[in-house]
């Protein structure tokens, strides 16, 4: 019987970043507007703690603004409207969605909202 064994040294304290809870600090959503700015084809994922009333109303301002694709989880669903519709590309999960799948594949930059990887 072979036994695998390997070792892991700590992460590099530089590589953790405790949480930040409330508003987002001013650099990051300098960094972050960058980032959408340089992104050939960036992406808005939505999970299932996006789809609080206050969360899609925030949602729908950003992307009524700044138009970019959407998918959701089943999670998530209901979180675009009717009227941003032709942003919406299908939900991922259980079942392939090849249209979401290609998209997310050639996405340069996926923004997550209320996701978790459990979903």
């Amino acid at each position: 019987m072979s036994t695998f064994h390997t070792t892991f040294g700590a992460f590099p304290s530089r590589a953790y970043r405790p949480p930040v809870y409330g508003a987002a600090p001013v650099d990051l959503i300098t960094k972050l507007a960058s980032m959408v700015n340089a992104a050939k084809l960036p992406v808005l994922l939505l999970g299932m703690r996006a789809s609080d009333p206050t969360t899609v109303g925030i949602i729908h301002n950003l992307l009524a603004k700044h138009p970019i694709p959407v998918l959701e989880t089943f999670q998530a669903a209901g979180c675009i409207s009717r009227d941003l519709e032709h942003l919406f590309f299908g939900r991922l999960g259980l079942f392939r969605n090849q249209p979401g799948d290609k998209l997310l594949a050639k996405s340069d930059l996926v923004l997550t909202v209320g996701y978790d990887p459990t979903e």
